[in-house]
């Protein structure tokens, strides 16, 4: 193997996404690995630390909404620069995009002789180019290898769209998570359940965890909801919590590069998004030695928590039996060996065993 392998990690941007995650944990892998890493980000929003080299295509150059002619524009350059840094393999971490002209650029253009590994994030492509299945298909025929972070994912890919060379790489977590999760967190101590991502209800549905908190024991108990994020839907949960009469028992916390020391603290974490491609929040809640109630999702969750061992599965969109869920953990369940077998649990996902993944995969170049 040569070691000096250059390698491009190709993102939205490095913002507060799990995606975004992905690509910065991914730049970690390869450069612990010995190769050269650049990180090439689509937008300038910068806010996770990163490893190796940092390429921005934010706004330069220009202001205001990102027009068709401004994003070909931008296409043109990333191809510049690929051609420039004559880089071994391009590990393409994008959310896709709703504009198949768009894809039709990057796929046959900016990438033309360049291997390329396309990381299929969630479980289908977005609605507007879903319908385009032949086009789909020549797009991604040629492709060295796509890459899904999930079993589910990469049984759905295969069976809509008749991919060939596919291969599961599961997400990871960072290899110093706890180092970080040993800073400090609250200054007051209080007991708390911990959501913590994007706050967007559309995918990650908060409003239905705020009304299951709200009915379950845990606030008679003065156990806190505490949820950790940014997001557009910010104002409608802080709304929705002064509705339910319960400000005293949610706690929002800003978005924070190092979230571990309130999730190794907290009794255990919690997910009911309507869908993932597969949850990196949940892999670090069990990497912090805390188990999680989540509800089993399209996709990932089923591949992650293993019932009553680790955490709680819940049928989707089921509020009673989410409420049963959050009163059985902190009644019933013995959270010292949830804990335990969680963090035991972490290891098929640690950077060690996902490396070996991605190494066996850049041995072919």
């Amino acid at each position: 193997m040569i070691k000096d392998k250059k390698i491009a990690v190709i993102t939205t941007s490095l913002s507060t996404g799990g995606a975004e995650k992905a690509a910065v944990l991914q730049s970690e892998i390869f450069t612990n690995l010995g190769y050269h890493v650049c990180i090439i980000s689509m937008h300038n929003l910068i806010l996770y630390d990163y490893t190796g080299k940092l390429k921005s295509f934010g706004k330069e150059k220009f202001t205001g909404k990102e027009n068709l002619a401004y994003k070909i524009i931008k296409i043109l350059r990333v191809k510049k620069y690929l051609c420039k840094e004559k880089f071994d393999l391009v590990v393409d971490n994008r959310m896709r995009s709703n504009s198949v002209l768009v894809e039709f650029f990057m796929s046959k253009f900016v990438y033309f002789n360049f291997p390329v590994a396309y990381v299929l994030h969630q479980y289908d492509f977005p609605k507007k180019i879903r319908k385009y299945k032949i086009l789909l298909k020549i797009l991604y025929k040629n492709a060295f290898k796509i890459i899904t972070v999930s079993d589910e994912v990469k049984s759905t890919i295969e069976n809509v769209y008749q991919f060939k060379n596919v291969k599961t790489i599961y997400n990871t977590f960072s290899s110093s998570i706890e180092e970080k999760a040993a800073q400090k967190g609250f200054n007051d101590s209080f007991d708390y359940i911990l959501y913590f991502g994007r706050f967007l209800d559309s995918h990650k549905n908060l409003k239905f965890l705020i009304n299951a908190y709200s009915i379950s024991l845990l606030p008679k108990m003065g156990i806190k909801l505490v949820l950790l994020g940014e997001g557009e839907d910010k104002q409608m949960l802080i709304d929705e919590v002064k509705n339910l009469n319960i400000e005293n028992n949610v706690v929002f916390i800003p978005f924070n590069k190092n979230p571990y020391p309130y999730v190794k603290n907290a009794l255990f974490s919690v997910l009911t998004s309507h869908f993932e491609g597969f949850p990196l929040s949940l892999i670090e809640s069990l990497a912090c030695g805390t188990p999680v109630v989540t509800v089993n999702c399209e996709t990932g969750p089923s591949e992650i928590v293993i019932d009553n061992f680790n955490g709680i599965l819940v049928d989707i969109n089921d509020i009673e039996m989410f409420t049963q869920a959050l009163n059985h953990m902190v009644t019933d369940m013995s959270l010292e060996k949830l804990s335990v077998n969680a963090k035991n649990s972490s290891v098929k996902f640690s950077q060690n065993k996902i490396s070996d993944e991605w190494k066996s995969i850049i041995d072919m170049i």
